[in-house]
């Protein structure tokens, strides 16, 4: 079986080499030649992708299977998951108390003053709206029938 997935591997290796350093270059130099098809170069770069794709997946595989590796990682796996829990801890309280320390706001205090930001924006935008309004209603004055339009005083 491993003799099997060598040669697999190994067969995969000669078309990865052989579309990317041979084929590709080849059907490329044709075709600015004028004597291949665009469609040519294109199946020859999808026949390369194709096959580094199941080199990948070949390397991979046989990483995974590695008897050494696997024992690594179950014995390394509750260790890491310890190391972790104590890394979460540690930095949870050494922030909380530089938080206090700083008298930084938290996340839920400034979410509350952009609320704050958000409805006093949407205040201005209403009372500009609103002096809009005033400006551009005609104004009727009693010397003349004419309506006029009152405009702002420049500065």
């Amino acid at each position: 079986m491993a003799k099997q997935a060598v040669v697999g591997i190994n067969e995969v290796v000669f078309t990865v080499l052989r579309t990317l350093l041979l084929d590709l270059p080849l059907v490329t130099a044709k075709r600015g030649f004028g004597m291949a098809e665009k469609r040519a170069v294109t199946e020859t770069a999808w026949k390369g992708y194709d096959a580094s794709i199941r080199l990948g997946s070949a390397s991979i595989d046989r990483l995974y299977g590695n008897r050494l590796l696997g024992g690594l990682l179950v014995r390394s796996g509750h260790g890491l998951l310890r190391w972790q829990r104590l890394n979460n801890a540690a930095m949870g309280a050494f922030f909380a108390g530089l938080w206090r320390a700083t008298d930084l706001p938290t996340a839920t205090e400034v979410n509350a003053v952009r609320e704050e930001l958000r409805a006093l924006a949407a205040s201005v935008k209403a009372q500009g709206e609103k002096i809009e309004a005033l400006i551009d209603r005609p104004v009727r004055s009693k010397a003349s029938h004419s309506p006029k339009v009152a405009r702002p005083i420049a500065a």
